[in-house]
């Protein structure tokens, strides 16, 4: 056996040892084998199969070389992967080889010139100080044209003047070439300078030589032929070598415009001088190429000027921190905080919503996660009203924002989509709401919640939908969101928007397969919350959305999870698998949205298991932290309240009957910690509220209610405060509270009890008060002793009329008896105001007087009214004086301009209604009641009055009206003549002295019987230039008369006199005016008119004239008179002729 080698022996001991190895001719330990090439097949041998590694010999192996030339295409050839080597022997020489075997490879070599450098000038790298070697510049060669000034400018501006020098020296016309002496193409360069000339002038006349031996066709030939063999920027680029076209001379003169044109545009403050001073750091001498100086660039190293309030009236551009605050816009702040990374307004701090959209559309994760949460920062900060002109919100809206985030929750990386959900949640979620609405839940009827629907989504065509019922409503309204795009959706409802774009099943895959950190789980719960709370429609969605309420249930609210999460100062990185008290709360309001929601949630998703696991185990004992298990336990709670509500899930109530009285046991425990103010006494406090409301649920559903029926109390001495504040609430109760109003309209506001003053002498009281002049022989007691007595009949009246609203009046009547059966849904009817509008004591009349609307627009003729609808009328005007003189604080928030316009109402309404008995005498009444000074000082005609689209197209209907059916009714004429006061439109009286004087012949209100003062018509003087000649034109052309319409007569007297003896600078226009208006008075035929005008004095209604006159003119207006008149008789005079 051979030995080894062992530490210590020579190299001649190695030698020894190999002979040995040798000649015992033992097979080797180690063998080494080549691995097969893949490009060159299996079929090659290893090592182990030749001869032995001894006597191999060293062969160069040339196999990469091609056998062929290459091709001029740019593509280089494929190489086949099982093509063998080439054939070779092991003692051919490589050099013989290249020779025979690679001949085409040797011919290129061979050919090869070596450039002659003999006259190239060589520089040697001189020694310099500098701490680096100078940098080699191409301009520090001397060229043949010498040393000038050119010499030190940059290479591309010397070829640029070469390439103009040359097409400059370009004849205009290009020569034949087999005329020219000096070749196109071939320079010679690289050829020694003495043989360079003769070398190109050979190879031109060779070449010229050939082209003339050869006819024309066989040139073009061969043309063609290169053309199809040679590269196409080959040919491109050797046609650009041929000088003198003139595409090249045109293209660089337009070059050489282009750039004198754009120096000559340039400003000059930037070539002005720039002086060192103004540099923010001093170049040295020592540093390496700072020898010329960028000013330009140098520019934003210098410091920030100060920020400086604009003083402008135009708003300046908000800004805000990185924190979503507003910055001020003089604010100085550092830079080093990051926010003066922005071009406009380089001095102030912080980015405006246009830069924080553009850096949302980053390439840059960083840079787009940075800006999407700012702007949810922002969006969660609130509308900065104290500051800002506008909404910020509403500005995000219209700028895409909403979509933006949609889009970015989408994206691929975690960090932008977490980003973009947390900016979402601030967008929709108010957690302070959200704060509020589960302290209201244990209130009395707490627990039902209006949707978060918009009241104003679209302007809605009510007229055409008014034979709909309300699903055909639903049905119809839901198409068209169908059919809309994404944007106008979400204009005006953002959740119906993301609705639409399946916002939810984002979330779900979010929630499933990417996991994202805690926060943004927390985020999505708040989102998805806030969804289920906009609609039962809503809420179907989030149900139907497939494996969302499984994955939500699954992960978040887990029967058994990891210990550890209890420990304190414990770091959840992640809360899949950990109970969640949000999810709880989502999962409790989705059950708010109908019964066959919870229903789902019971049955399909196993929430009974969680109930009984969540509200079993004390707080103490769930494996939570304190806080969190506290709010688990009351969020389960309130989910069996939902529950028990609708009568589910009350057969737990055996099973965890223990716990409910350990819980009740330990009230008085916990009332007395109430003073403590703690946020574990909070929750714990919300916890026993929720205890609470599922008690009562349970025994309502249970059946156990006593139901309890409180009588109206024997003693009057506050029932007028009752019926006040029973009235009260009436305009105020929202959807859903149906049940309320129709108990006290039932049983309150009608009820003769509750109106102590109809048996306490209330009547007479009204007789002292004032009395009616309106040609009524009935006083106002007599009228309300009426109207008290016949308060069955009014009660009977108005109940008729708000029959429409039984099908809420069932929901509401089911929720507040506790019939948990019947209820459907814990979310409310959409919020578009209360129940009952404030003017609805005159609502019999509007509704009557629609319907007679109506008729006449389609084409009926409605001469007179039914008797039903005559008492419909009276028992309306009667409830309406009884409320206006015992409960004026009822009707107090319906504005005095309002009721007159539902007053009018009964003029407007067939032709004679107004003409009967009952009727006419309680409108007088009213009118008296609006004709007050106190009602008269607060009529304001020019504001919008509520479910009144324009007043002036209301009296114009009224003028026609009274045109055609009044027959002179003084009540009707009071109607008329109220608007016509100076304080309101002129447009009103424009419109009777201008398009409707035929009703100046009847309007015979005397000036007696008329209620309202005769200053609030002429006082001040009109100043309308237009209505000023309207009431002169009536008065003269007989129009307008005194015993026709002795108010309106007083009135454009007043007016007309005022005007023509005005003196006060004015305008030609109204000087000329008034001074013409004054001679045609002078000149009247009608000497009773003529006195009128003249000698008005001052209104007075006790006058029979309803005014005063001069006995003679005031001396100023004499002067004045005759000035007037006698400068008109001058001109007037016939000249003389002598």
């Amino acid at each position: 056996m051979l030995s080894r080698p062992k530490p210590g022996e020579s190299e001649a001991d190695l030698l020894h040892f190999q002979n040995q190895f040798l000649a015992a001719r033992a097979s080797p330990a180690v063998k080494v084998v080549k691995k097969a090439d893949k490009r060159k097949g299996e079929g090659k041998t290893t090592d182990a199969e030749g001869p032995p590694l001894q006597d191999s010999k060293d062969v160069v192996m040339l196999d990469d070389f091609p056998d062929t030339l290459p091709a001029l295409t740019p593509a280089p050839p494929k190489k086949s992967k099982i093509k063998s080597a080439c054939v070779h022997f092991e003692d051919e020489d490589p050099e013989e080889r290249l020779e025979s075997h690679d001949r085409h490879i040797t011919a290129v070599f061979s050919k090869i010139i070596e450039r002659d450098t003999s006259a190239a000038a060589v520089t040697i790298p001189v020694p310099t100080g500098d701490p680096f070697p100078r940098t080699f510049h191409r301009s520090e060669i001397k060229s043949e044209r010498g040393n000038d000034k050119s010499e030190m400018q940059s290479s591309w501006c010397r070829h640029i003047k070469s390439l103009t020098a040359f097409s400059a020296d370009l004849t205009d016309e290009v020569g034949d070439f087999l005329t020219s002496q000096q070749p196109c193409l071939i320079t010679g360069e690289g050829l020694g300078s003495q043989k360079r000339e003769e070398e190109v002038q050979a190879i031109h006349k060779e070449n010229l030589e050939k082209l003339q031996s050869m006819s024309e066709e066989e040139i073009l030939q061969e043309q063609e032929r290169l053309l199809a063999q040679l590269d196409p920027t080959l040919v491109a680029f050797l046609k650009s070598r041929r000088g003198g076209n003139e595409g090249q001379k045109k293209e660089l003169k337009m070059e050489q415009n282009r750039q004198e044109e754009f120096v000559e545009s340039l400003p000059t403050a930037i070539f002005s001088p720039h002086k060192d001073d103004d540099l923010p750091v001093k170049p040295k001498k020592e540093w390496i190429h700072m020898d010329n100086v960028e000013f330009e660039k140098l520019e934003w190293m210098k410091d920030l000027p100060l920020p400086q309030q604009k003083k402008t009236k135009k708003g300046m551009q908000a800004r805000f921190s990185l924190k979503g605050e507003l910055i001020p816009a003089d604010a100085d702040l550092p830079t080093h905080l990051g926010l003066h990374h922005h071009g406009e307004e380089a001095e102030r701090a912080g980015y405006s919503l246009q830069e924080l959209f553009h850096l949302s559309r980053s390439q840059v994760i960083q840079q787009r996660t940075l800006a999407l949460q700012v702007l949810g920062r922002i969006a969660r900060a609130g509308e900065f009203v104290s500051s800002l002109k506008g909404s910020i919100l509403r500005l995000l809206l219209d700028a895409g924002f909403l979509f933006l985030l949609r889009f970015s929750v989408d994206d691929a990386v975690d960090n932008v989509m977490a980003a973009a959900v947390g900016a979402l949640r601030a967008l929709l979620v108010s957690l302070d709401d959200e704060e509020y609405l589960d302290w209201t839940f244990s209130w009395y009827q707490g627990m039902a919640a209006f949707p978060f629907v918009r009241s104003n989504e679209e302007e809605e065509e009510e007229e055409e939908d008014e034979e709909l019922n309300g699903t055909e409503k639903s049905q119809d309204k839901k198409l068209k969101d169908e059919n809309k795009p994404d944007p106008d959706v979400a204009r005006y409802d953002v959740v119906k928007g993301l609705l639409k774009t399946r916002i939810q099943h984002r979330l779900r895959y979010i929630l499933e397969v990417v996991r994202p950190v805690p926060a943004a789980v927390l985020d999505i719960l708040h989102i998805l919350t806030h969804i289920a709370r906009h609609s039962s429609e809503a809420c179907s969605q989030l149900l139907d959305c497939p494996r969302l309420i499984e994955t939500i249930v699954r992960e978040f609210l887990p029967t058994q999870w990891d210990p550890q999460v209890a420990e304190p100062g414990c770091l959840l990185t992640s809360l899949h698998g950990v109970a969640c008290a949000t999810a709880m709360k989502f999962i409790r309001v989705l059950a708010c949205g109908g019964r066959n929601a919870t229903a789902r949630l019971l049955n399909k998703f196993e929430m009974k298991s969680r109930l009984s696991r969540f509200i079993a185990e004390d707080p103490v004992d769930l494996l939570l932290p304190r806080e969190e298990a506290i709010r688990l336990s009351t969020e389960a709670f309130r989910l069996w309240a939902v529950a028990a509500a609708y009568g589910q899930a009350c057969d737990l109530y055996r099973d965890l009957y223990p716990v409910l009285v350990r819980i009740l046991q330990s009230l008085p425990e916990l009332l007395s910690t109430c003073s403590e103010k703690s946020c574990m006494t909070e929750l714990a406090v919300q916890r026993a509220t929720a205890v609470v409301t599922l008690l009562i649920h349970v025994t309502q559903t249970a059946g156990y209610a006593a139901e309890l029926q409180a009588n109206c109390v024997s003693e009057y001495q506050h029932a007028s405060l009752h019926h006040c504040v029973a009235m009260a609430l009436l305009s105020r109760l929202l959807p859903g509270s149906e049940h309320l109003a129709y108990e006290v309209l039932l049983d309150l506001a009608f009820n003769p009890e509750f109106l102590p003053e109809g048996k306490a002498g209330g009547p007479e009281a009204a007789d002292f008060s004032d009395i009616l002049h309106l040609g009524t022989s009935a006083t106002r007691g007599a009228l309300l002793r009426e109207s008290y007595q016949d308060l069955p009949s009014i009660h009977s009246c108005y109940l008729s009329h708000f029959v429409h609203l039984q099908p809420t009046l069932m929901r509401s009547q089911a929720s507040y008896q506790g019939r948990n059966y019947l209820i459907q849904s814990m979310l409310l009817p959409e919020v578009k105001g209360p129940i009952l509008p404030s003017d609805w004591p005159f609502f019999p009349l509007i509704s009557l007087y629609n319907r007679v609307t109506n008729a006449e627009t389609r084409g009926a003729v409605l001469n007179s009214l039914p008797l039903d609808l005559v008492n419909t009328v009276t028992w309306n005007l009667q409830w309406v004086l009884l409320l206006e003189t015992w409960r004026a604080k009822t009707l107090q928030s319906i504005p005095t301009a309002a009721k007159l316009a539902r007053l009018m109402c009964v003029f407007l309404t067939g032709s004679d209604l107004f003409l009967e008995a009952p009727i006419h005498r309680y409108t007088a009444a009213l009118l008296s009641v609006y004709c007050q000074p106190k009602a008269l000082d607060s009529l304001n005609l020019d504001a919008p009055l509520p479910g009144l689209a324009s007043f002036h197209d209301l009296y114009i209907s009224l003028l026609e009206q009274f045109e055609a059916v009044s027959f002179g009714d003084p009540l009707f004429g009071v109607f008329v003549l109220l608007p016509l006061q100076k304080r309101f439109s002129v447009h009103l009286r424009l419109s009777v002295f201008g398009e409707h004087t035929s009703i100046l012949k009847a309007l015979g209100v005397p000036l007696q019987q008329f209620p309202v003062p005769l200053e609030r018509y002429t006082s001040p003087p009109e100043d309308n230039l237009n209505l000023l000649r309207l009431y002169f034109r009536t008065l003269v052309s007989g129009t307008l008369r005194h015993n026709w319409c002795p108010v309106l007569y007083v009135v454009a007297v007043a007016h007309v006199n005022s005007f023509i003896f005005s003196q006060d600078s004015t305008t030609r226009e109204t000087d000329a005016a008034r001074k013409s208006m004054l001679r045609k008075t002078w000149l009247l035929v009608d000497e009773t008119l003529k006195k009128h005008l003249l000698y008005y004095r001052l209104s007075n209604a006790e006058s029979p004239l309803g005014f005063d006159l001069y006995e003679q003119l005031p001396p100023m207006r004499l002067k004045y008179l005759q000035v007037v008149t006698q400068k008109e008789n001058k001109e007037n005079a016939p000249t003389q002729i002598s």
